[in-house]
């Protein structure tokens, strides 16, 4: 169990940065780019509420909602950048979205509380 909660923290710290969709409306504004952020913190979630603690242990924190996520991560700072929103804004604006998360099972949930705790779910 203890693997299991040290890969759900490495999602959450993961998480903590930005990620990114393919909506390129919303990619002019940085609001689009903090729901683009949460939507795929949110399919990190979902996949994880798809699997078993059997299942999550043995991936080893390999899952492909993780891969989608880095990449996104680095999309989204860079058209953060080109928009002009500053680090302290996007972080404000996904602290804003942390409450839109949902889980369905206990891993989930315990995903969202890590990633609320790592510093994105309050004004630290």
């Amino acid at each position: 169990m203890r693997k299991l909660y040290i890969v759900l923290a490495a999602l959450a710290l993961v998480a903590g940065a930005c990620g990114g969709g393919d909506d390129a409306a919303a990619d002019n504004t940085c609001e689009g780019l903090a729901d683009q952020a949460i939507a795929l913190v949110q399919q990190v979630v979902d996949e994880i509420d798809g699997m078993s603690a059997q299942e999550i242990s043995d991936s080893g924190g390999d899952f492909a909602s993780l891969d989608t996520l880095s990449t996104g991560m680095a999309d989204l700072e860079t058209k953060a950048g080109e928009i002009g929103c500053s680090d302290s804004e996007m972080q404000q604006l996904v602290v804003d979205r942390v409450g839109n998360l949902k889980a369905t099972s206990e891993f989930g949930q315990m995903m969202i509380s890590q990633f609320e705790s790592s510093g994105l779910g309050s004004d630290s």
